[in-house]
């Protein structure tokens, strides 16, 4: 009787341990294919949903533009009078690139600038019309001051007076010397206030007379 007690404990031990064998098998197997899962679905979520383009294909440059043509401003005309006294007009000029400077004989800035003007004026004057435009106002400075000062000097390039302030007016000039590079079709090409040296001058008309 004793031995069969014992029996009946030892295939119960028996069942239960073949039971929580299969019961682990069946827990892992569902963990194993859980965690399986869960790294697809990782790697899901880190793969782009649609692929890059490629760049070779790509003829587009978005960094890369065409610079668009460059804005002309024309040149304003107006009236001013020569060494002779004679009334001329900026647009009689036109059809070389011009050379447009604003000063007086009391500028100190006016006066550094003028020997390298003069230089350049003798080499390019063929192909370049100087305006050297005195602000007169009849007091401060006058055309008798402004033509003693260029002829003390010995300035060789043509001296025009603004007697009516026409010119500083339409060309907005606060301050003197300043420099206006017209090219030959009577568009500015470049506006200067304050001295400008020889270099500066020639670099701007050696770009008008190449193109």
């Amino acid at each position: 009787m004793k031995n069969k007690k014992i029996l009946w404990i030892l295939a119960i031990f028996v069942v239960l341990i073949v039971g929580a064998t299969v019961l682990y098998k069946n827990l892992s197997k569902n963990y194993a294919e859980q965690e399986e899962n869960n790294e697809v679905n990782k790697q899901e979520n880190i793969t782009p949903t649609t692929e890059p383009e490629d760049s070779s294909n790509n003829t587009s440059d978005p960094t890369i533009t065409e610079d668009p043509e460059p804005t002309m401003f024309p040149a304003i005309d107006f009236s001013m009078q020569d060494i002779d006294g004679n009334t001329v007009s900026l647009s009689d000029y036109y059809g070389k690139p011009i050379v447009l400077n604003f000063w007086a004989s009391w500028c100190g800035p006016c006066k550094s600038e003028m020997p390298e003007f003069n230089k350049v004026y003798l080499d390019l004057k063929d192909d370049v019309n100087f305006l050297m435009v005195d602000l007169v106002d009849g007091t401060r400075e006058t055309i008798k001051k402004g033509s003693k000062f260029v002829e003390n000097n010995g300035y060789e390039f043509p001296v025009f007076f603004d007697v009516e302030q026409e010119g500083a007016y339409y060309y907005s000039v606060m301050a003197i010397p300043s420099t206006i590079i017209i090219d030959k079709d009577g568009n500015i090409a470049n506006y200067y206030q304050g001295a400008i040296s020889e270099s500066v001058l020639k670099k701007e008309l050696d770009a008008l007379l190449g193109e």
